[in-house]
């Protein structure tokens, strides 16, 4: 290293302080974070946050610190800056506070959406098929959301008597198609592209019938006050400014394709590539992902891989048997692992291992396979020299428990 500091000088430089941004003289390369027990490695593009290290990251010119959550959710909202927003000059920076993203509920959840029809959807599986004692809320209040109205829809859906009509709906907006019919005031709908009225009436073309019961005891169950509440169901233009203990974000944001591939930023209002940020930054402690989050973290070079002590996977009774190969392999000091995940639509990638001659062939993560089964000294110095040296790896390291070789 040309600064003369080590890996272990510079992780024992960011101790947890009073949160500040401080510059090694004789590094000027180096942004040292002591607040965050962050180190910033600008010309190597390597991050280590105690024991983590990520890498293949943008130019750091200015650093923003959140002391809402910590790394583990920074990492996805820096994410979400670079690839939605196109932001490279400006790295989030989480708290000293560690947080979780694979799928732990951690306190009251934040269901949060980008449509109000998946947020009534959502409504509907937590409140109407899941937990009976589940206390649950609607950002904005329940009054907001628009429930009489959607009724009223369904009473013209449904295509009662004129007579029936009159005296069942309140609305003076669907008063005026009670002659016209349903079809005219869908048509209204479409021509004016109010995104709230179309969201009332796909809720009432998919649910129609069964909506007087679900929004009966959806009601049954709401509380007034957020704080009191469970499960919290928002929109992401509702939830802006708010904060939650654990944030659920669902999978109906507008970021790909139909054909799967990414939306270019000139396909997207910014008002539509920011709703997923502000999803992703409201959670405090933990962050369920959606697989379109896992999708774009894999864009970003994330591949959810970790190199884990060896000896803490065996005492974990990890089986040692490759994920590709399907073979079972004698592991080294460290072994590529790949955590068990569960995602928002309750699907989950399961935890699994890599053995070295499998890396050796996987072009994203090929630097690995020359540290594992080294001890940790050499594993030290490899991952300095492979920063200093390499500017087009992408890797996320995680070292766990004794890592003593």
């Amino acid at each position: 290293m040309n600064c003369g500091w080590s890996m272990s000088e510079l992780l024992a430089v960011a101790t947890p302080t009073a949160p500040s941004l401080t510059f090694p003289l004789n590094a000027k390369q180096e942004l040292v974070c002591k607040g965050c027990r962050l180190i910033y490695l600008r010309l190597s593009k390597i991050i280590i946050y105690e024991t983590w290290c990520f890498s293949n990251i943008s130019r750091l010119l200015i650093s923003q610190k959140s002391f809402r959550f910590g790394p583990e959710i920074s990492w996805v909202a820096a994410m979400c800056l670079d690839l939605l927003k196109n932001e490279r000059k400006k790295l989030l920076v989480g708290s000293s506070t560690r947080g979780c993203v694979s799928g732990e509920k951690v306190g009251p959840m934040a269901i949060i959406c980008r449509t109000n029809f998946t947020v009534f959807s959502e409504a509907v599986r937590e409140c109407c098929f899941c937990n009976d004692n589940m206390r649950c809320a609607f950002a904005g209040g329940i009054d907001n959301f628009g429930f009489d109205v959607i009724l009223d829809i369904l009473v013209l859906f449904q295509n009662h008597s004129e007579e029936e009509m009159e005296a069942t709906i309140q609305n003076r907006l669907i008063r005026r198609f009670i002659r016209q019919g349903f079809s005219e005031f869908v048509k209204f709908a479409k021509k004016t592209t109010d995104s709230e009225l179309l969201g009332k009436i796909k809720i009432v073309e998919v649910f129609h019938n069964s909506l007087p019961g679900y929004i009966k005891m959806i009601r049954s169950k709401c509380v007034r006050d957020v704080d009191l509440a469970d499960i919290i169901f928002s929109t992401a233009h509702k939830a802006k400014g708010l904060e939650f203990s654990t944030v659920r974000v669902a999978n109906d944001f507008n970021i790909f394709n139909i054909d799967g591939r990414m939306h270019s930023l000139s396909e997207v209002s910014i008002d539509e590539r920011n709703l997923l940020y502000v999803a992703v930054t409201r959670a405090k402690k933990s962050l369920i992902l959606s697989s379109t989050i896992v999708k774009l973290l894999e864009l970003y070079g994330d591949h959810h891989l970790s190199v884990i002590s060896s000896k803490v996977l065996k005492e974990k009774g990890v089986n040692f048997k490759c994920k590709v190969s399907g073979e079972e392999f004698e592991p080294g000091s460290l072994t590529l692992y790949h955590e068990k995940y569960v995602l928002s639509d309750k699907t989950t990638q399961s935890a699994h291992v890599l053995s070295p001659e499998t890396v050796g062939n996987l072009k994203q993560v090929a630097s690995f396979a020359q540290i594992l089964g080294t001890n940790f000294v050499q594993m030290e110095e490899f991952i300095f020299d492979l920063a200093v040296n390499s500017d087009n790896i992408s890797f996320l390291c995680r070292f766990h428990g004794n890592q003593g070789g």
